[in-house]
């Protein structure tokens, strides 16, 4: 990590021009401070907020960061956001909405000028270069729908167990409806919870192949961003070509699941008599469509509070707070489109 040393050496200064020529300073010129900024840019240069100040209150409020290529629109990230404010309006704290990315450097602005107390950061699309940056930050943060696989010292991951999730929703179908060919519809793979949803599956088939089973499966990618759309038309087009040969879909989002259903139904296959279908997500709408979703809970609210109340005890100094990644076990909720209730089961 380059420092405010490497931008002195290099313009040919000492630390208090780079300082004040980086707080705009007009006590430097014009021409130096533009020189300074230009070296600090090219060497991916972002002070840290002890750099700018000494901290000496707080700021109450924080900062939510979401990823530049998501919308926090969906439902997930609807309930996550509630449980923030549950929390963090109670401690009369306010939320700066922001958007973080390699060629948006929204939230590092904010960090670097002491604006927040800490940062709860949103999303699963993250590089590793992006990741480091954050890290390097000296502010308390979260970051929530992202398992950290490599190592980071600042970032702590809270996070619902999307590999776990992807396997009870495969042994749900084999153990309980003895499905044998098995379809799973992904979302994309540049989302880490689709690739971990997938990992699941892939667990879960491998075991059972071992241990003897039948079993066939396959892998289709539809978006989580046009769901619905995508996988209505990705089993259209399986259909139409006779390539749908399958008792099970493990669709990777609800949405997904509403899209295979319309297309299925479409064709005059009946989910769940002739096909069970799982989502995920556990949207609200699954209850009342019209064969109610089998789907997996991520706890979306509950990941929201905690990851409020984790950030509130690092800010107000009461305890360390956690030190590593905190997991949140799904739940798969029974629903009629599985094959649960049918009168032969």
């Amino acid at each position: 990590m380059k420092t405010i040393n490497d931008i002195a050496r290099i313009a040919g200064v000492d630390k208090s021009t780079v300082s004040r020529a980086l707080n705009n300073s007009e006590r430097i010129s014009k021409k130096v401070r533009e020189k300074i900024k230009k070296i600090a840019k090219e060497l991916n240069y972002y002070p840290n907020a002890s750099a700018y100040s000494l901290r000496k209150k707080v700021n109450r409020s924080i900062a939510v960061v979401f990823p530049k290529m998501i919308f926090p629109g969906g439902e997930f990230f609807q309930e996550i956001l509630r449980g923030i404010d549950s929390i963090i309006q109670k401690q009369f704290f306010t939320i700066l909405f922001t958007t973080y990315s390699n060629d948006d450097n929204s939230f590092l602005r904010i960090a670097m000028e002491n604006r927040v107390d800490g940062a709860i950061i949103i999303g699963d699309v993250y590089t590793m270069d992006e990741l480091m940056k954050l890290d390097s930050l000296d502010l308390p943060q979260f970051i929530v729908n992202y398992k950290i696989i490599n190592h980071v010292k600042n970032l702590i991951d809270i996070y619902s167990d999307n590999e776990r999730g992807g396997e009870l929703v495969t042994e749900h179908l084999i153990k309980i409806h003895n499905r044998k060919k098995i379809l799973f519809l992904g979302g994309g793979d540049q989302y880490q919870a689709n690739r971990l949803r997938f990992k699941g599956f892939m667990n879960v088939i491998k075991k059972y192949k071992k241990q003897g089973g039948s079993i066939k499966h396959d892998v289709v990618t539809g978006d989580f961003a046009s769901s619905f759309r995508s996988a209505q038309d990705l089993i259209r087009s399986m259909c139409k070509e006779k390539k749908f040969d399958f008792d099970a879909v493990f669709a990777a989002s609800d949405k997904l699941a509403m899209g295979v259903f319309n297309a299925l139904a479409e064709q005059g296959i009946r989910v769940p008599e002739d096909v069970s279908l799982i989502g995920y997500d556990n949207n609200e709408v699954d209850a009342f469509f019209p064969v109610p979703i089998t789907s997996v809970d991520q706890t979306a609210y509950l990941i929201g509070r905690l990851s409020s109340v984790e950030l509130m005890k690092k800010i107000m100094k009461k305890d360390a707070g956690p030190t590593e990644s905190i997991a949140i076990q799904p739940e798969l909720v029974i629903r009629r489109s599985c094959g649960c209730g049918l009168k032969d089961q």
